[in-house]
Order: structure tokens, then sequence, then C-alpha cells
């Protein structure tokens, strides 16, 4: 029998802004504990090749990829009973965590997490609609009625706005108690003096 191996791969923002959106996070996301804040590029999916093998196609992929910023400054929800979804959100309705979701989406930094998503996603066999929904940050997932509606009070009077530089990713591998670890680093290009903006503020 094949050994599958699951994988996942994500951008991490700066310290900063984990910090900040982690104090939403605890009160609101049931996976607080076993990821820190990110942006998926890999959705979960099994895999029977190897980390190694993994590895060697994303460093393919991602040949002359630079880097960039990415800005989060939209706050968005997903209450599946409402009649106005965000668009695309029938893509992200796939995914089991999708339920009465609140995040923060990209605004700057978008194309380029879409362009990213499908270099490193297709040729790992994992082209399915959730690579091209807008690229975001879960707040908060899975919750009930009641706390969804508090949450959104909550937040009223959130004005998101954090930016930060983007020079790789993360490939991540489940372990027992659907915790991840990083299994590699992946490193962009360096970019070239003008390809992109300087960093905002937070």
């Amino acid at each position: 029998m094949t050994k599958s191996t699951t994988i996942g791969a994500v951008i991490w923002p700066d310290a900063r802004t984990q910090r900040s959106v982690n104090s939403i996070r605890t009160r609101y996301d049931p996976h607080f504990e076993l990821i820190a804040p990110h942006i998926t590029i890999i959705f979960p999916a099994n895999t029977p090749r190897d980390i190694e093998d993994v590895s060697l196609c994303l460093t393919k992929a991602i040949e002359g990829f630079r880097p960039f910023h990415v800005r989060l400054n939209r706050l968005s929800s997903i209450n599946l009973l409402a009649p106005d979804w965000p668009a695309g959100t029938s893509a992200l309705l796939a995914y089991p965590n999708a339920v009465n979701t609140i995040f923060l989406l990209a605004g700057e930094g978008s194309r380029e997490i879409l362009e990213l998503k499908e270099r490193i996603n297709i040729p790992l066999g994992l082209d399915t609609p959730l690579i091209h929904y807008p690229p975001y940050l879960t707040l908060g997932q899975t919750l009930s009625a009641a706390v969804y509606e508090t949450a959104l009070e909550d937040l009223a009077g959130y004005t998101p706005d954090y930016c930060f530089p983007v020079d790789g990713f993360d490939l991540l591998e489940e372990v027992p108690v659907g915790k991840w670890r990083t299994a590699r680093r992946f490193e962009f290009s360096p970019s070239r003096s003008g390809d992109h903006g300087k960093d905002g503020k937070n």
C-alpha cells in the first residue's frame, strides 16, 4: 500500500501582524493552537509523493518568482444563511471549515498570490476551485450562529491595515492531532531594484 502524505503550504505574516490578529483568533478560531496566522496557498491535501519529491516540484515551479508585498485591509465573512456571499464564495464552500467564517482579504499582493497558487498547485495535481479564491487570512471559523453574530458585532469598528513583505513560503506536513510542522522553507528570487513598492504601515 502506498503511503500518502498530507501537505499544505502557507505564507506567514510578519510578527506584528501575527500578534494583532491572534488577539482575535484566540476568541473565534478553534484552530488557534494548531497553526499560526497564515494565508493558505496549498490547502490540505493527501499526496502519494514524499516531501522530497514535492519539494523538487515546488522548487522548479517557483523559478523566477520574485518577492512582493501583501496588504490585508478588508474584513469579510461568509454566513451560509446570507444571500449576499462574496464573489467566488462557491469555491470556498467546498472547504469544510468555511461555515460562518470571518477573514481578512488581501488587496495589494492578491494578484501575486493567485499566480503563486497556480504555479505550485497545478504541477502537484491540485488544481481545484479553491486556488482561484481571493487570498485571505482567517480570523474565525466554524462558528455557531450566535458566536458568529457576536464576532461581527465585536469587530464592527475594526479597521485592519496590515502590510508586510513576502519573500517565500513554507511547505507544511501534517503531524498527529491535526497540527502542522514546516517541512521546508522556499525563498523567492531576489527582487530587482524597483520591482515592488515600499512597505506600508500597519
